[in-house]
């Protein structure tokens, strides 16, 4: 998951390691982090840690799972 041993990441980074675009990571942000109301204004200015990009994938794997369990295919 995590290619490099790095303190921070930015949003663009975070995507890439996730290996999602930045439209999804923020998609992930407003679903699951995000409190009813907040906005993704700063997230261009955000820094996510290690343990940040660790439960986006999970959150992300678990996105694509209940997806992929509804689809229709």
């Amino acid at each position: 998951m995590i290619s490099r041993a790095k303190s921070q990441y930015t949003a663009t980074e975070a995507a890439g390691e996730l290996g999602v675009s930045l439209c999804e990571l923020r998609t992930l942000i407003r679903a699951h982090i995000l409190r009813p109301g907040e906005n993704l204004s700063d997230l261009a200015d955000a820094a996510f840690q290690p343990a940040d990009l660790l439960i986006l994938h999970f959150l992300s794997a678990r996105q694509r799972a209940l997806a992929s369990r509804d689809s229709p295919c």
